[in-house]
């Protein structure tokens, strides 16, 4: 079995689905307050061309680890994420970037013990 997580929390979770529309899942206090602090932390401009999913990943859980207090994001499986990605973001918050990015390479993020966890989703 592969665990595929990667912690993000919010207030109240939201996970896109490739048809765009957002289901809600109620998470934990503790995963809110991961949630809640990648939310906090803004990141002004970011600009990849033709980077490695894994790259970039992190990159982000190195901002992650930087902020006050530190939020933990661990990679796990992502032999898959192999494809270059082009992303140019201003002004977003950490939590949007890694929806997005795991959203985008097709990689699945959960929290869970105030972790983020992201991975291949289950076949």
């Amino acid at each position: 079995m592969r665990a595929i997580l990667l912690l993000i929390c919010l207030g109240f979770f939201r996970i896109p689905t490739l048809a765009g529309s957002l289901s809600p899942v109620q998470l934990s206090t503790p995963s809110r307050n991961v949630g809640q602090q990648l939310g906090r932390i803004q990141v002004k401009h970011l600009n990849y061309r033709n980077a490695q999913v894994t790259d970039v990943i992190e990159q982000l859980a190195d901002m992650a680890r930087e902020a006050d207090p530190p939020v933990n994001i661990v990679m796990h499986d992502l032999e898959k994420a192999r494809a270059p990605l082009n992303l140019e973001l201003r002004n977003k918050s950490l939590r949007e970037i890694l929806l997005l990015v795991c959203k985008v390479a097709d990689l699945h993020i959960e929290v869970r013990n105030g972790i983020v966890f992201i991975g291949e989703p289950e076949e």
